[in-house]
């Protein structure tokens, strides 16, 4: 009895759940010839999750309930033409249009209407700025300079800030379309200022890099927020968040265009982790996998899951990776990439290959360092996981004897772009003490980089006595019982 008590339980909580997070839009689509319409609904903000439902027209009419996480844009489609909609739980909203102009002449009553009426006429005045198609054929058009697209969407978002704040419903208006409207004019500027480089260099083969957008346009990039997790709704934000990505990750790069998917994906990976976190990291990291993930390693993918499944507690996102991406995840190694992934540096003669240079601008290589352990810290001053570990690598290396300490040395590598920008890194960081500090400039493109086959930073390594690099993946300083241990057992 107990049990059937407690089953019934279960089962009006799911149902009172999906009472909560349902929708209900009954329509009149005027002069329709077709017989359905359909929803397309996105699924945890993926452009490549999406549901789609299909409805029946009757007599030019329809009902349906759809069922939503949270306040949302769906997409109404009648053959081509689009209707975006905002929607929240629990409304019952209520369209008149005319099925062959569905953006230009739809109507709105009931829970929501103010909302959506004021979507239509934002749509119909700004659309071409939110239009990804619209937009790409603006930013590839030959006589099209970044210095036209910047002063085009500065003065676009003060319009579109004025038309929102003189309607004449403002007041009517809810709190969160307010927030979603306000959250694609600010994003907005920046996703196609950063986007307009990309998009050119993607669409010319023939290019080999990235243009690199001057420094000027980007001085007030510090003032938003990148992970900003209340603003996902914002088709405008995630967008912003994918060029971001791309375009410090080319950045670090050295501005090259990437010919392999899969060192494409470990970059962006580690970019996104140093700038995003939470809903915006999960998503953005997910929707790039699931998009490459054939194109790349299965040790990759696996990583990124990994990842995810740590972070992810609600393990939605590890969840999809692993049901998209599982049979991958379980394929060998192909032996070319394998090979790729072995380090061929395991003696003193080939480090002595690497040439170095410390702070007083004089050559340096590691097997200058044979008869000592070194513990190898690949670092960039851009780089926030880098930065994090200096204090646990000061106390690290207060582990170790007096005695100890004269046959270890700690090695920072950066691979800062410059001189200047390198010092300014050690400065900033406090780390002057702590160790030898050399450069390979360049970022991933640096001598370092290649030599060693860096695809992300923090990276640890640790070489023995002879010069025999005999771990390429050590751990981090943090794991300071783990480390300490590993390298007593060289010494």
């Amino acid at each position: 009895m107990h049990t059937i008590y407690s089953i019934s339980l279960v089962l009006f909580a799911c149902i009172s759940l999906m009472a909560q997070n349902t929708v209900q839009i009954s329509a009149t689509l005027q002069n329709a010839e077709l017989k359905e319409v359909r929803f397309l609904v996105q699924n945890l903000y993926l452009e490549s999750q999406v549901d789609t439902q299909v409805v029946k027209l009757t007599d030019d009419n329809f009902t349906h309930k759809l069922t939503i996480a949270t306040n949302q844009i769906v997409d109404l489609y009648y053959g081509k033409e689009k209707l975006p909609l905002y929607l929240r739980p629990k409304q019952h909203l209520q369209i008149v249009a005319h099925a062959d102009s569905l953006r230009a002449s739809a109507k709105f009553t009931g829970d929501g209407a103010a909302d959506n009426n004021f979507l239509q006429a934002f749509n119909q005045k700004f659309g071409q700025y939110y239009h990804p198609d619209s937009m790409k054929a603006r930013l590839l058009a030959p006589t099209v300079t970044i210095d036209n697209v910047e002063m085009e969407l500065f003065e676009s978002s003060i319009l579109q800030k004025k038309f929102l704040k003189n309607y004449k419903q403002f007041d009517e208006l809810s709190d969160d379309l307010k927030a979603l409207i306000n959250n694609n004019i600010k994003y907005n500027y920046y996703n196609y200022l950063l986007g307009y480089p990309i998009i050119r260099a993607n669409n010319n083969k023939k290019q080999a890099y990235v243009k690199r957008i001057p420094n000027v346009l980007l001085d007030n990039l510090s003032r938003l927020t990148l992970s900003n997790e209340a603003a996902m709704a914002s088709w405008a934000y995630r967008s912003f968040v994918l060029y971001y990505v791309t375009y410090f990750t080319s950045a670090a790069n050295g501005f090259y265009k990437f010919t392999d998917y899969g060192e494409s994906l470990q970059m962006k990976y580690n970019t996104a982790r140093q700038a995003l976190e939470g809903v915006p990291y999960f998503a953005y990291i997910s929707e790039y996998t699931l998009k490459n993930y054939e194109k790349c390693s299965p040790e990759v993918v696996k990583r990124v899951h990994k990842d995810l499944k740590n972070k992810d507690e609600e393990g939605k996102y590890a969840n999809l990776i692993a049901e998209v991406c599982g049979k991958h995840m379980k394929k060998k190694t192909p032996a070319a990439m394998a090979s790729k992934d072995k380090t061929t540096t395991g003696s003193t003669s080939n480090l002595a290959q690497l040439t170095l240079v410390d702070e007083k601008g004089k050559s340096v290589s590691l097997a200058d360092f044979k008869g000592k352990v070194i513990y190898v810290d690949f670092w960039a001053s851009w780089c926030g996981p880098c930065r994090k570990q200096f204090p646990h690598a000061k106390e690290l290396k207060k582990k170790f004897s007096k005695k100890e300490r004269k046959k270890i040395v700690f090695v920072y590598i950066s691979i800062d772009s410059d001189e200047n920008t390198w010092q300014k890194g050690i400065e900033k960081s406090a780390i002057q003490e702590e160790g030898v500090h050399l450069l390979s400039p360049g970022g991933w493109s640096s001598d370092a980089a290649k030599f060693f086959q860096l695809s992300s930073i923090p990276r640890y390594m640790l070489i023995d006595k002879k010069g025999n690099v005999v771990n390429k993946n050590a751990k981090r300083p943090s794991m300071q019982d783990e480390i300490l241990e590993d390298i007593r057992q060289y010494l």
